[in-house]
């Protein structure tokens, strides 16, 4: 276990400080800060309307935060757009399943994956060791999530477990050196949430994952860091084992039993 005290600062992947967002007179998140470790998994808990899902816009840039500075890689990145925070390795998953439903597993993957290339992501008329080489990791990350049974079926045909892995697997094409998941375990049935958790925890072996999830059995299997917030505030974060026994948590989301 990684601990901020402990960690050398290049082992730092991602560096929020004081992070804070308004909306007139109303706090959605306030003065938030923590680290994010290398090879951690690092999960966000708290009631709806906590402030996690704000956090996550923030840290990716769909939203620009009132205060604070957000770091990646030792680069700050606080105001920079959302397309230039994945090309620097930010890569993330949505609440709601986001996929090209009328295209086939293989080819969203294929897309992402050619991506990587910015401005020649869809020059198809791009040199063939370069389709090449998109298809080759297409092949390795359906592999990697389990759809390589299903690269040739249309994705908006598959069940909703499926679609969150193909999602998973369209944020890895573009190699993130850390990876946000939003819920990725929402709506889904138990078989597929097993499959999830064993997912996160074969990722953590590679990249950083960072994830905000209700399903509580789930966070305290996977996750090496828990940060608990409440009212857009941190009540508390640490490992599982703390975070659990921690009086204010029980109290106030897990419930005194």
């Amino acid at each position: 276990m990684t601990t901020e005290s402990s960690a050398a600062p290049r082992d730092v992947v991602l560096r929020v400080d004081g992070l804070s967002k308004r909306y007139g007179q109303f706090a959605a998140i306030k003065n938030v800060s923590f680290a994010v470790h290398k090879s951690t998994v690092h999960a966000f808990i708290g009631p709806n309307g906590a402030g996690k899902t704000t956090l996550f816009h923030c840290i990716t840039g769909i939203l620009r935060p009132t205060s604070g500075s957000i770091t990646l890689n030792g680069s700050e990145i606080t105001h920079l757009q959302a397309n230039l925070r994945s090309r620097m390795g930010l890569g993330r998953s949505f609440q709601i399943t986001s996929i090209f439903p009328a295209l086939s597993v293989f080819e969203n993957v294929r897309l992402a994956a050619q991506a990587r290339s910015w401005l020649r992501a869809f020059d198809f008329l791009s040199d063939v060791s370069r389709l090449h080489k998109s298809s080759s990791k297409t092949e390795e990350l359906l592999v990697k999530l389990n759809l390589q049974g299903s690269s040739g079926d249309i994705a908006g045909t598959l069940s909703h477990g499926q679609q969150r892995r193909l999602e998973v697997a369209m944020a890895l094409a573009g190699d993130p050196s850390i990876l946000l998941l939003d819920e990725p375990t929402a709506g889904m049935g138990v078989d597929d949430i097993e499959h999830m958790a064993q997912l996160i925890r074969s990722l953590a072996a590679e990249i950083t994952v960072v994830l905000v999830e209700h399903n509580i059995p789930l966070i305290l299997s996977v996750s090496d860091v828990v940060t608990v917030m409440n009212y857009g505030e941190v009540l508390t974060q640490g490992p599982p084992s703390m975070v659990t026994a921690d009086e204010k948590v029980r109290e106030r989301y897990l419930g005194a039993a």
